[in-house]
């Protein structure tokens, strides 16, 4: 993702951090963005309040029409991709480890973390209703990465 990133200018990435309490300056910057590139990284979502990842509502949404009124879902064609740094990741490695991680459960796993992890920092300020419809959005394709353990990166960068 790193070149992929470096291709599109440092304009498509954000980090989340700087709009904890901000939702216009987030919705700002992630539809600047989007207005110059055809995908944004959004950073650390998981550091916004309920209130400002709203912002990110209509990026996330489908089209309602299916393809009769673009207007109605100007971003379908854009990609937005997000990260969230777990709150347990042992606890998440240790249960990938004991399931077998075929790629369906592999992304099960990863949206239920995402989806805890969201929830319990969202629903407090939009209500759960609300949480549960952005996560759905936002979480849509959940990957879990892992660090390479030091064994690994020492054999690879000597």
């Amino acid at each position: 993702t790193g070149l992929a990133v470096k291709k599109m200018g440092q304009d498509a990435t954000i980090d989340a951090k700087e709009f904890k309490n901000d939702r216009s300056g987030l919705h700002s910057a992630v539809e600047e963005s989007l207005s110059k590139n055809s995908a944004v990284v959004l950073f650390d979502i998981d550091y916004l309040d309920g209130r400002s990842a709203m912002a990110l509502h209509s990026f996330c949404d489908s089209d309602p029409t299916g393809g009769e009124d673009p207007s109605m879902a100007p971003y379908v064609h854009k990609a937005v991709f997000t990260t969230v740094k777990a709150k347990d990741t042992a606890n998440m490695s240790e249960s990938a480890d004991k399931i077998d991680v075929r790629h369906v459960q592999s992304n099960k796993l990863a949206y239920m973390a995402v989806e805890r992890d969201l929830s319990t920092v969202w629903k407090s300020d939009i209500g759960e209703d609300k949480a549960a419809s952005l996560i759905s959005r936002v979480a849509l394709n959940a990957v879990m990465l892992n660090p390479e353990t030091s064994d690994i990166v020492n054999k690879m960068c000597p």
